[in-house]
C-alpha cells in the first residue's frame, strides 16, 4: 500500500511538472511570435525601400508651399488603382487629401486589386496640373462610364506622385 502511494504521489509530481514546463513553453513560444511579427508588406519597385522615416502628410504639404517639388516617403490608402495593367493609383493621405501616384518610368507596376489597402511610397511629390486628355486616359483606366469621362472638361490641379518604390500592406 505505501508503494502504491509512493508511486501515485511520483506520478501527480510529475504530471504536474510536465504541465508547468509546458504553459511556461507556450508563454515563451508567444513572446517570440510577438516579438518577431512586424507588419508584412509586398515590394514593388526600390527592393530597398523600408517602412521607417515616413513623412507626415501635413508636413509634405507644408514642404510643397515653398519648393515645387520635394522627395520624400508618405504613407495612406489606395483608394483607386489603373485596372488595366496597375500603372497609377490614387493615395488618400492622412490629412484627407488625395494624390495621383504614378512609377517612374514605368519600371513597375502595383496590383489592380490594391484599392482599401494601406501603403507607403517613396519618390517625388509635386503640385501639378494635369490636362483633359491625362484625367479621361485616368478615368478610363478606372473602369468609369462614357459620360463621366465626357464631363471631364477642365483640366485640374494635383498634387502628383512619381515613386521610385511602394510598400503595400
Amino acid at each position: 500500500m505505501n508503494k502504491l502511494m509512493l508511486v501515485s504521489a511520483g506520478l501527480s509530481l510529475l504530471l504536474l511538472s510536465c504541465g508547468q514546463n509546458s504553459e511556461e513553453a507556450n508563454t515563451a513560444t508567444a513572446e517570440v511570435v510577438e516579438e518577431t511579427a512586424a507588419p508584412a508588406y509586398e515590394i514593388f519597385g526600390d527592393e530597398n525601400m523600408t517602412p521607417d522615416n515616413v513623412l507626415e502628410a501635413d508636413e509634405l504639404f507644408a514642404m510643397l508651399e515653398t519648393t515645387d517639388s520635394a522627395n520624400v516617403k508618405i504613407a495612406g490608402v489606395i483608394t483607386e488603382c489603373c485596372q488595366k495593367k496597375g500603372c497609377w493609383m490614387d493615395l488618400e493621405l492622412a490629412n484627407g487629401k488625395s494624390m495621383l501616384v504614378r512609377f517612374q518610368d514605368y519600371e513597375f507596376f502595383v496590383p489592380m486589386n490594391s484599392a482599401g489597402k494601406e501603403t507607403i511610397i517613396e519618390g517625388m511629390a509635386k503640385r501639378q496640373v494635369l490636362d483633359v486628355d491625362w484625367l479621361r486616359h485616368q478615368a478610363e483606366d478606372a473602369g468609369k462610364s462614357a459620360e463621366e469621362i465626357a464631363a471631364i472638361t477642365e483640366p485640374e490641379e494635383r498634387l502628383t506622385f512619381m515613386a521610385t518604390g511602394v510598400l503595400i500592406k
